[in-house]
């Protein structure tokens, strides 16, 4: 229950918003959740992941990565947001059935891409409108004060 008191401040409270001020939070997401992802190679593969397994981790926390950004750029940086979702993700970690039941990790990984999903096409849809009816958006779709 520690790491996500260790790799928030990293990942969302250090990485994010550096990255965002040059590519906006959406891309920096999905550069933290490579880097994110990579992080979490080893441990995996030190866990004894299958493939499959290894393959699904890769995917989930790249699009777990998304998720926790928005919920980061919506709380306007909170980092206690992220540590707080990033800690509900290990109470209900499903790695913890593997290897025997996949069902269960390819459940969850399939709704953290499902979640994603619906996030970049409602983020798409958003800045769509906000820079098309309003002169004063910024480049990452909010109006400026």
């Amino acid at each position: 229950m520690l790491m996500p008191l260790v790799e928030e401040p990293g990942w969302r409270g250090f990485a994010t918003p550096r990255l965002a001020e040059r590519y906006g939070w959406l891309r920096a997401s999905w550069f933290v959740g490579v880097a994110w992802a990579a992080w979490h190679a080893v441990m995996f593969v030190l866990q004894g992941f299958d493939t499959r397994s290894f393959v699904l981790g890769m995917i989930m926390i790249a699009a777990g990565s998304v998720v926790f950004g928005w919920l980061f750029d919506r709380t306007r940086g909170s980092l206690l947001a992220a540590v707080v979702a990033h800690a509900g993700v290990h109470l209900d970690n499903p790695t913890r059935a593997l290897p025997g039941q996949l069902r269960a990790y390819t459940a969850f990984t399939a709704a953290v891409c499902a979640a994603a999903a619906v996030i970049v096409v409602l983020e798409a849809l958003r800045r769509g409108r906000l820079l098309t009816a309003h002169s004063g958006a910024d480049g990452q779709g909010r109006t400026r004060d």
